[in-house]
């Protein structure tokens, strides 16, 4: 089994989340879907950083 860099999984999570987001917005900017994937990103990445290990 290949394991994924937290950078793979905060940028896979990230992806979905922003999809939903601008799927479910009114609006659907380009721009705003990837501000929103940017912000996601660095949340996840942030929050991926302080688990030393993540059980599968």
């Amino acid at each position: 089994m290949m394991t994924q860099s937290n950078e793979q999984i905060a940028h896979d999570l990230a992806v979905a989340i922003a999809s939903q987001h601008y799927l479910k917005s009114s609006v659907r900017s380009f721009h705003n879907a990837i501000t929103d994937y940017d912000e996601i990103y660095d949340e996840l990445l942030a929050e991926l950083a302080k688990t030393a290990h993540v059980a599968v």
